[in-house]
Formats: C-alpha cells, sequence, structure tokens
C-alpha cells in the first residue's frame, strides 16, 4: 500500500497557496467581484470534498477485503481439523462493489455539479455551460436511481425522498435554460439538493440509518465476535503454539479490528464538509454579498479537514 505522508504546516500553506493561486487566475478576468471569488471557491472546495471522499471509500473497501483475508487465511492455516472453536465465515465481505457503487455516483454528481456551477461563473467557459449543466444533471439522474437498487443498501426511510430529490435536480439541470444565471441555479437547485444531502449525512454518518454506515458498524462488530472465536482458539492450544504466538495472534488480531475502526472514524469526517457545502451553496444564492465568500471559505476549510483525514487514513 502506498504511503502518503502526513502534510507538514509548511506543506499545507503550499496546498493552499496553490489553490488560492488556481481560484484567482479563474476570476482574473473580474478581479474584484465577490461573485466569481465565491462561486470559484465553492467550486474547488466541492471538487475537493469529492475527490477526498471517493478516496477514503474506495480505501474503505480496500482495507476491508485486506482484513477479512488476512483474518481468513490466519483461521484457515491455523485451525486444526476437527476443531469447533473456529467457526469463521470464509468469506463475508461488506462493502462490495454494488455497495459502493452509489456513494461513488454521488460525489461524482457533486464534482459535476461543481464543474457545472464554474463554468457558469466563468466568461471563458461561456461556450461550455450548457454542456457541464447538462452532464450534472444526468449524472443526478443516475444517482437517484443507483440508491433504489436492493444491493445498495441505502437507508429505507431516506432512499424513496432522496431518489425523488436527486430526479427533480435532473429535470431543472437538463431541461432548464438556466445558462450563466447563478444565483437561479442555485435557488432552484437548493432545496432537493438539501434533501439528497441530508439522506447521504444519515447513510455515511449515522450508524443507526441503515446505510453505509451501520454496515460498517456491524462489519466490525461481526469482526470483533469473530476474532474472539480466533483467539480463544489459539489460547485453549497455547502449550502446542507458545506464548509468544499467541501474543503475537492477538496484537494481529486487535490491527484487523483498528483497520475497520479507523474505516468508521473516517466516515464521520465527511459530515463536517456535506453540513458546511449546505450553508455554503444556500449562500451562493446571495453570490455578490461580501458574507457569502466567508461562508464559502468555512467549507474550504472542512473540505481540507476531510482531505487531510483521507490522507491521513490511508497512511496508517
Amino acid at each position: 500500500m502506498r504511503k502518503v505522508p502526513m502534510r507538514s504546516a509548511g506543506c499545507w500553506s503550499i496546498w493552499r497557496a496553490a489553490l488560492a493561486v488556481s481560484i484567482a487566475s479563474s476570476v482574473a478576468a473580474c478581479a474584484g467581484r465577490p461573485t466569481q471569488e465565491a462561486i470559484a471557491t465553492y467550486s474547488a472546495a466541492l471538487d475537493t470534498t469529492s475527490t477526498s471522499a471517493r478516496q477514503g471509500l474506495f480505501e474503505i473497501q480496500k482495507r476491508e477485503l485486506a482484513t477479512i483475508n488476512a483474518k481468513n487465511a490466519n483461521a484457515i492455516l491455523s485451525a486444526k481439523p476437527g476443531n469447533a472453536h473456529v467457526e469463521l465465515e470464509a468469506k463475508n465481505e461488506i462493502v462490495t462493489n454494488d455497495v459502493l457503487k452509489p456513494r461513488l455516483e454521488f460525489f461524482v454528481a457533486l464534482s459535476d455539479y461543481a464543474s457545472a456551477l464554474a463554468a457558469a461563473a466563468s466568461p471563458e467557459q461561456a461556450t461550455s455551460v450548457k454542456v457541464k449543466i447538462e452532464e450534472a444533471g444526468k449524472a443526478f439522474g443516475a444517482l437517484g436511481v443507483a440508491i433504489r437498487g436492493d444491493a445498495a443498501n441505502f437507508p429505507a426511510e431516506k432512499v424513496n425522498s432522496a431518489a425523488t430529490a436527486f430526479a427533480s435536480i435532473a429535470a431543472i439541470l437538463v431541461d432548464a435554460k438556466l445558462n450563466h444565471e447563478i444565483p437561479k441555479i442555485v435557488s432552484s437547485t437548493h432545496e432537493n439538493l438539501k434533501a439528497g444531502v441530508e439522506a447521504f449525512k444519515a447513510d455515511l454518518g449515522d450508524p443507526s440509518a441503515g446505510g453505509f454506515r451501520a454496515l460498517m458498524n456491524d462489519a466490525t462488530k461481526r469482526l470483533v465476535g469473530q476474532e474472539t472465536i480466533l483467539i480463544g482458539t489459539f489460547a485453549q492450544d497455547v502449550k502446542s503454539i507458545g506464548k509468544p504466538r499467541l501474543h503475537d495472534e492477538i496484537r494481529e488480531s486487535q490491527g484487523r479490528i483498528q483497520a475497520l475502526g479507523n474505516a468508521d472514524m473516517l466516515l464521520t469526517s465527511l459530515v463536517p464538509a456535506l453540513d458546511e457545502m449546505l450553508e455554503a451553496h444556500e449562500a451562493l444564492r446571495t453570490p455578490s454579498v461580501e458574507t457569502t465568500l466567508s461562508q464559502v471559505n468555512l467549507f474550504l476549510d472542512r473540505a481540507e479537514d476531510l482531505r487531510e483525514a483521507v490522507n491521513t487514513f490511508r497512511a496508517k
């Protein structure tokens, strides 16, 4: 696994400065206008959130598979024929591709929406605005279909409202003639976007909602139970395997449990970014107001926090 070094204060400053330069260059033609800077910053923050979240979800899937494989290989190699204490499933993957797909599509749709807003705010992209907006609409439309699938394991109490919200956003973006009218785009989509994002906040952040976070929580509990059985098996045979080997097995077992625990913790980092995303999106209804840029910068801070959390998780 590739090691991702933790960002030092200097590296953090360099990254933030580079982002500032990118934003500044995108609004150079309209320097001094808070509308342009707010939208460019919002688009950058939304893209950072989307990219970081997808990296984190891919890493969670990879870690879970590695944990399962290590656990099962250990159980198979260590179990003696007829040992009734080893009762582990051969495979119990939770984060399947079908489960991962709608979560990835959610963040892809957000990234496409960020591109659409950036295009609408930039005179240089006048010819691509309609295409960008339609692409975002199609992404939201596909998302509304994806979360309804049985294999998606989306929270049952949220799926209908979220699917309807995303379908509505798709209809607005694909059919409406919005062009460069940022306040109109934001006002037209905000309530539906809020409903959809709130549903994904429950899915990714609430272990009691029955979605992705609940699946990870259940996976951790199941793993703890199975690791207890495995360690119990070794403990019963401590005379033949020796105490050093038993201690090694306990340490490795705890590491496998911690790997899923770290994944669960990463999911909690998504919620603050999504909260600030909605607050900033609502503020963009009046993008020319100076306070709007302050709200958007708060979203950028949370996006950077998520980026750091994902990089730290991937480095462990």
